[in-house]
C-alpha cells in the first residue's frame, strides 16, 4: 500500500465534462497538466506517448502526465470527463506505476462524475471537495494495482 504523503496535488485548473460529435479527433503535442480522461460513452482509440494504440470505451480511464504527447480519435459521438492537475514530482514518480489506460472501477467512475458536477458549480467549497476526491481517486487506483 502507498503512503498518503506520496500523493500531493499542488493545483487543480479544470475538471470538466465534454461531449464531442462523430469523427472527434484530438491531438496534443505537449500536455499542459497532469490528469486524466474518463470516457463516459462512445468508442475510440487513444494513442499513448509511445505511439501505442489503445481501444477505449465507456469506463476507460486514461492517466496523463504533464508534457505528454497523445491522440484521441472517436468515429462515434462520445462524452468524457477531463482534468488539468498539477502533481509534485514525487507524486508523478509514484503514479508512474499505474497503467496508462485502465478500466475505471465503478466506485471511482461515479466519484469522477460527481467531481465534475461539484467543480462546475463553482461554490465556495468546490476546490477543496474536488481536491479531496482526487486524492482518494489516485490512492484507490494505486491500492488496487
Amino acid at each position: 500500500m502507498v503512503e498518503c504523503a506520496k500523493i500531493d496535488i499542488t493545483g487543480i485548473d479544470i475538471i470538466i465534462r465534454k461531449t464531442e460529435p462523430n469523427g472527434f479527433h484530438f491531438e496534443n503535442p505537449s500536455r499542459t497538466w497532469d490528469g486524466f480522461v474518463l470516457f463516459i460513452n462512445g468508442t475510440g482509440i487513444f494513442t499513448d506517448p509511445d505511439g501505442r494504440p489503445h481501444t477505449i470505451d465507456a469506463g476507460s480511464l486514461i492517466l496523463l502526465d504533464r508534457s505528454s504527447r497523445y491522440q484521441i480519435h472517436s468515429d462515434s459521438a462520445c462524452a468524457y470527463v477531463t482534468s488539468g492537475l498539477f502533481f509534485s514530482d514525487q507524486t508523478r514518480d509514484t503514479l508512474s506505476a499505474l497503467p496508462r489506460v485502465l478500466k475505471c472501477p465503478e466506485t471511482q467512475y461515479h466519484s469522477i462524475l460527481q467531481m465534475a458536477q461539484v467543480w462546475q458549480k463553482r461554490e465556495w467549497d468546490s476546490y477543496i471537495l474536488c481536491h479531496i476526491a482526487l486524492l482518494e481517486l489516485y490512492m484507490n487506483l494505486l491500492h488496487i494495482q
